[in-house]
């Protein structure tokens, strides 16, 4: 599996965000310059992510960006998808010969993105920030 930056660069963020006071919004800025991201990037992924009920935005001059659930309730697999999209496997019938190789093919492909699913669904921010650096 392979991750997009917009979904690293989620992850990233929500984390950050998860390490702040709870009640206290965090500036796109802010983000961007403790997670090493480029801001205008950022600023379109959290924009995704509030747009998906991941985050909300508080407006003003000590406005920012502010979790929707606890992190205990976001899992990698959330966060993923509202970068990113869902993850699904190939649809092999576009590139090859649809054949009885090619549907047995698929058919493993599907079973392995929903193993992909399963793991990144039961994995939360929580989970995240509790981990060992050694892990």
């Amino acid at each position: 599996m392979k991750l997009t930056n917009s979904a690293i660069y989620a992850l990233r963020a929500v984390f950050l965000i998860s390490e702040n006071e709870f009640d206290k919004p965090v500036s796109c800025r802010q983000l961007a310059s403790d997670g090493e991201m480029p801001e205008r990037f950022l600023l379109q992924i959290l924009r995704n992510l509030v747009a998906n009920g991941i985050l909300r935005s508080v407006r003003g001059v000590i406005g920012g960006y502010l979790l929707k659930s606890q992190p205990d309730q976001l899992t990698v697999l959330d966060i993923i998808e509202a970068a990113s999209g869902p993850i699904e496997s190939q649809n092999l019938a576009e590139k090859i010969p649809n054949c009885s190789f090619t549907k047995k093919l698929q058919h493993l492909l599907e079973e392995i993105s929903a193993q992909q699913r399963g793991e990144l669904g039961a994995v939360t921010i929580a989970d995240l920030m509790g981990a060992d650096s050694g892990e």
